[in-house]
């Protein structure tokens, strides 16, 4: 065997190897490149989705509130009322008492 021969027997396969190494190496950048911006696709997806949800739960939150605070001011009324109506109850009572 000749140094050439033993050369090219040797070489062909460590380039070979190399090569492949590179390669691969190259494609799971690609690879990796690919995810993050797949994922960032994802997050703007999620945040999107999540500030429209928490647009709408203020939303309703609000209109609860509005509620309340009239079912608030109608149950005052109806307290007042029915102070007016005890106060007007206890002079029939007086009146009668006196009778």
């Amino acid at each position: 065997m000749t140094d050439t021969q033993l050369y090219l027997a040797v070489g062909m396969p460590t380039i070979a190897i190399l090569l492949g190494i590179l390669i691969n190496g190259l494609q799971f950048h690609r690879a990796t490149a690919d995810l993050s911006a797949r994922i960032s696709t994802i997050e703007t997806s999620i945040n999107a989705r999540i500030s429209t949800i928490e647009t709408s739960i203020n939303a309703r939150f609000a209109s609860l509130e509005a509620r309340l605070a009239s079912v608030e001011t109608r149950l005052d009324i109806l307290i007042g009322k029915m102070m007016d109506f005890d106060g007007r109850l206890s002079r029939l009572e007086e009146r009668r008492e006196k009778h």
